[in-house]
């Protein structure tokens, strides 16, 4: 739990890019505690963070309208580059640490092949931030739920953390060239997923008490959705399941299963 007070200012300028700085001062309750030796462990914490961000969209399209001016994307990669400080002694910071994130992303068109897309991910946090506030690597692991792109689907929720990390995400969804069904709900897409990543934290391996993994050997899973099975004008529901393997597969083969839902909806 945490209560947030942010100030933000945001623009775009040089055509393609944006840029936002952000000052907030967090206080966080944490529901459990990770860390690197037991006295280092936290219930509660405040933080001030600066942080900037910038996008780079190349060649990015927009349309004006009444509410404004709304993006219509680009067939170029988009970049995001961020930074943020934590200030140690103001409004009782105990931490003083620096946080740096990259992130591309780019859909690829194949005709008669359908779209794929890739995500790529990397991050750093130096070594004054606490285990908590380093990176909790995003898994979305739930036996039935929704599938969740840019994330791991067989991950538990705080299963790892790394202060460093590389994680790359990709998909091909076939639109419809494999089966175009003569009706008017039935319009299966077929959808590949696999994901990798990795991630370390130095000064954990220094620590035998800690008590959370980092993911140096390498963390991988691949699914296979099924989206569009039943479709309308405003919505697309499918089905699909996701399996983990490699180094931190688990012992029981049905435990690296997750079934997932597909939902969109057009409004």
């Amino acid at each position: 739990r945490q209560s947030l007070y942010e100030v933000q200012f945001a623009s775009r300028f040089a055509r393609y890019f944006k840029g936002f700085v952000n000052f907030d001062y967090v206080k966080k309750h944490y529901l459990r505690q990770f860390y690197c030796q037991p006295d280092e462990a936290l219930t509660e914490a405040s933080y001030c963070i600066a942080e900037a961000k910038l996008r780079f969209a190349y060649k990015e399209k927009f349309i004006s309208d009444t509410k404004g001016i709304r993006s219509l994307g680009t067939s170029w990669p988009i970049v995001w580059l961020s930074y943020a400080h934590s200030f140690k002694g103001i409004f009782d910071c105990p931490y003083e640490y620096d946080r740096v994130k990259f992130q591309v992303s780019k859909n690829i068109y194949t005709k008669y092949w359908g779209i794929s897309q890739i995500l790529f991910q990397t991050g750093y946090a130096s070594e004054g931030a606490p285990v908590m506030e380093t990176f909790s690597i995003l898994g979305a692991y739930v036996p039935i739920g929704i599938y969740s792109p840019g994330c791991f689907n067989t991950m538990r929720e705080d299963e790892f953390f790394c202060d460093r990390f590389v994680a790359l995400y990709l998909s091909h969804n076939f639109s419809g060239m494999i089966w175009q069904p003569n009706s008017w709900w039935f319009h299966p897409n077929l959808v590949l997923v696999t994901n990798l990543g990795w991630g370390d934290m130095p000064k954990a391996h220094n620590c035998p008490e800690h008590n959370f993994k980092t993911m140096e050997k390498g963390y991988f899973e691949s699914g296979i959705c099924v989206k569009g099975i039943i479709s309308t004008s405003i919505t697309e529901i499918g089905a699909g399941v996701f399996y983990r393997y490699g180094p931190y597969s688990l012992p029981k083969v049905w435990d690296n299963f997750a079934w997932k839902l597909t939902a969109s909806f057009s409004l």
